[in-house]
């Protein structure tokens, strides 16, 4: 996905190669995998592309995202292998 925007509501993302509505989504605070208090700004700079796996579609369509379960995802696949 690609960073929109940061606000307090969390990260703001846009699927890459999807146009519209159907691709946006959001990263709340809690599943950036950043540190509370974090500057999210920082860790997710405006044009950066990022993994984020997709944990659920809100009633509105907004995806929810999470950097925190790719990563787990990707800890436990590497374990696996």
């Amino acid at each position: 996905v690609k960073v929109e925007k940061v606000d307090t509501s969390g990260v703001h993302v846009q699927v890459v190669g999807l146009v519209g509505k159907r691709g946006r989504g959001i990263m709340p605070p809690p599943e950036t995998g950043t540190e509370r208090g974090a500057d999210l700004r920082k860790s997710f700079p405006v044009g950066a592309e990022i993994d984020v796996k997709i944990v659920a579609v809100e009633r509105d369509g907004i995806l929810k995202c999470s950097k925190k379960a790719f990563l787990v995802d990707e800890e436990r696949k590497a374990v696996q292998d």
